[in-house]
């Protein structure tokens, strides 16, 4: 089996556990992911998240924190949302517009953004379908612009979602905005968080995030800010 192969079979078998909760995934939603998927293979990650977190009111808690995190970094304009962008990437599929066709994100992302979407064809696709169609070009747009594994800051949004529903979640919209205006690297926030930086470096960007938080939480006492920044490194 080739490596586009796996790939393909990987984000089949993500797009299977979230079809079970949304209800059926079309051929076009498979395809769009599929194709993506020859640009930015980190997608099944992002899949794997939505797939653990569903039920509707955790993912609909972190749609809003993830909107904003990509108009702070670029990827969306303002007022523009990830399931639109879902919604527009599978419309387009079936007028044979493929990110597979695209030789960079913002080549495709300027083609579907013009594409004109037919009304009578709003309800085509559930809202699961537009949601994992989005993430996976945003995915895309992540990787290419911010480096391999900056998409998995997706991943970890979302599932933070339940944590955030129960009132003791890290990655607020205030805060990933702040992170994300103060920290230059994706793939080193993330990475921190997944354990998997340097020491060095992992000592930079936990003395960044601290100040972010004293920023946001003036008295919040310092070993208290280090508890918190622990508990959300995963081992």
């Amino acid at each position: 089996m080739g490596m586009w192969d796996s790939i393909s079979s990987a984000c089949a078998s993500v797009g299977n556990a979230i079809s079970n909760t949304f209800s059926s995934f079309s051929s076009t939603c498979s395809d769009v992911i599929n194709s993506v998927a020859t640009h930015a293979p980190a997608i099944s990650g992002v899949l794997k998240a939505l797939s653990v977190v569903i039920p509707h009111p955790y993912l609909k808690m972190a749609l809003p924190i993830i909107d904003a995190a990509l108009v702070v970094i670029g990827l969306l304009a303002t007022g523009e949302t990830t399931e639109e962008i879902g919604e527009r990437a599978l419309h387009a599929k079936e007028a044979n517009i493929s990110p597979a066709d695209f030789f960079s994100y913002d080549e495709y992302m300027k083609e579907i953004r013009a594409f004109e979407l037919d009304p009578e064809k709003s309800n085509d696709f559930n809202f699961g379908e537009k949601v994992a169609a989005g993430m996976s070009v945003q995915a895309w747009g992540m990787e290419e612009k911010f480096g391999e594994h900056s998409s998995e800051l997706l991943s970890l949004i979302i599932t933070d979602a339940p944590s955030l529903n129960k009132g003791e979640g890290y990655f607020t919209e205030s805060r990933v905005d702040s992170i994300l205006q103060s920290i230059d690297s994706i793939s080193n926030i993330v990475n921190f968080f997944k354990g998997k930086l340097d020491p060095d470096t992992r000592g930079e960007i936990e003395s960044s995030l601290v100040d972010i938080e004293k920023s946001i939480n003036p008295d919040m006492p310092i070993e208290d800010i280090y508890n918190q920044l622990d508990k959300q490194i995963q081992r």
